[in-house]
């Protein structure tokens, strides 16, 4: 099989059946019974909780999502049992095995598309609520994010069958950026008034961020190309730049840098009144979420590359390129090839790079008194260019929740064009859920997928800590909820 064939189909594979991110875990964040795994979302949200203590022991999620390239009629479950018989679209016109049984195919679509992975895995953390209207929690988080917005068009085979020797072909400016990271979060939350006639609530968590590995790559200006022949191209100029750690392969959690990050959020409740058995009629919330950066100062390169003449590119002269470390080779040959000399792309040994920031607003509604109905709108930010890429997102999710189980149904659109349909449960301290169902029953298109689990333990019995403004200061309780022994 062709090199860039194996390369492409192990990347996609690796992705899709090992590295499934999960974008915003619905199903682990909007419970009132959530506890620390809610402050995520909302860093307001630790007052809601009915329950006096909650402690995470660990949960762990996996996402993917693109709308560049997609298996055709399959599952998870079909790609597994496929995973040696995976080849390209015979349409592609692209080295692809004789006797693949699943194929990757490419959207032949006249757009810049975009790829997002996400994963993040919590270590033991806790929350404490006070009947005082005081939240207190810490959490410790290790994340990571690759993506881009930004693939472009030309990146696509079938594009690349229509373009003819001499056409010259724009690419628009082009920025890819991934990083692992680790966090240590301070949470706290305070509620002004109670249940039973609303308030408001404000919350905050700051966090301590730790660099393991990062990289971004940018064609800031764009570019044009004109192909010549079969094997040679004409890049006709070009301004790119590029950073990265070079120690993951030894040490994936190195420490290459550290920084800090903020989430904030202020939260209004209305309240049901005493006769009424909802904890509460509404509640609507904003936050914004991950702003901050950590700066990579060691083991850290950053190359950049500019010329404003034509320079030819042949396939001969990239040819035997050194295994242990190819494109640096490919790098070193183009600034040869453009400079006489294979020292000067190096800039220096410094990068920021942006934590994911967004701006969430989130409606719940209490139809009855264990039905809730919830709408959430995520919409990202991007400050800079050197940020770590972030997925919109609105969904509904209609859910029933009580001491000892929750379930939801949630309904979202990822970045306003992907519909999907989602299923989470909570049977007393283990949560398993997904935001993509249709990717473990079969998709005619299959663009991605995700997963989430959570093994907690919290209190047995419905009720803050402390005694101060009564039991009602954060949320009304749930007089007929049965608290069932395990």
């Amino acid at each position: 099989m062709h090199f860039f064939t194996k390369t492409l189909l192990f990347f996609t594979f690796f992705v899709f059946c090992h590295k499934l991110f999960s974008q915003e875990q619905l199903g682990l964040r909007l419970s009132n019974y959530s506890g620390i795994n809610g402050v995520i979302l909302n860093p307001a949200a630790g007052v809601n909780n009915p329950l006096g203590w909650d402690v995470n022991i660990f949960s762990l999620g996996s996402f993917v999502a693109n709308d560049f390239a997609f298996f055709r009629d399959a599952s998870l479950l079909s790609l597994y049992r496929n995973r040696y018989a995976l080849g390209l679209a015979p349409e592609t016109k692209i080295t692809y095995p004789r006797k693949a049984n699943k194929y990757l195919d490419f959207f032949n679509q006249p757009h810049e598309k975009y790829f997002s992975t996400t994963n993040f895995l919590d270590l033991p953390s806790f929350q404490v609520n006070l009947e005082s209207g005081h939240s207190f929690g810490v959490f410790t988080r290790q994340r990571l994010a690759i993506g881009t917005r930004q693939i472009p068009i030309i990146a696509d085979p079938y594009v690349q069958q229509g373009i003819l020797l001499g056409w010259v072909n724009k690419i628009p400016p082009m920025f890819i950026t991934g990083m692992t990271w680790g966090e240590l979060g301070f949470n706290y939350a305070y509620q002004f008034g109670d249940a039973i006639d609303g308030g408001l609530s404000i919350g905050a968590t700051v966090k301590v961020l730790r660099g393991n590995q990062g990289f971004f790559f940018e064609n800031r200006e764009g570019t044009s190309v004109t192909r010549l022949t079969k094997d040679s191209t004409r890049i006709n100029e070009l301004n790119i730049s590029a950073g990265l750690t070079k120690n993951i392969i030894g040490n994936v959690l190195a420490n290459n840098g550290s920084g800090l990050g903020i989430d904030v959020a202020a939260q209004f409740i209305v309240g049901s009144g005493e006769s009424d058995d909802r904890p509460y009629l509404f509640k609507v919330n904003a936050a914004l979420l991950d702003l901050g950066r950590i700066n990579f100062t060691r083991n850290t390169d950053v190359y950049a590359l500019k010329f404003t003449e034509p320079l030819l590119i042949e396939t001969k002269d990239y040819a035997n390129l050194d295994p242990s470390d190819p494109e640096g080779d490919i790098l070193q040959r183009i600034n040869k090839k453009t400079n006489g000399k294979t020292d000067n792309t190096l800039q220096g040994h410094y990068f920021p790079m942006g934590l994911p920031t967004a701006f969430s607003l989130q409606g719940d509604v209490a139809v009855a008194e264990n039905i809730f109905v919830n709408g959430l709108l995520i919409q990202r930010l991007r400050f800079n260019d050197l940020i770590l890429s972030r997925d919109n997102l609105f969904a509904i999710t209609p859910r029933f929740e009580s001491h000892w189980f929750d379930a939801s149904l949630p309904l979202s659109i990822l970045n306003y064009e992907q519909v999907q349909i989602g299923l989470a449960a909570r049977v007393a301290f283990f949560t398993l859920g997904t935001d993509n169902l249709m990717s473990y029953l079969g998709q005619k298109r299959l663009t991605g997928s995700d997963f989430y689990m959570a093994l907690k333990i919290n209190s047995f019995s419905i009720g803050k800590l402390g005694n101060g403004r009564g039991f009602n200061s954060g949320i009304k309780s749930r007089k007929s909820v049965k608290c069932y022994r395990f």
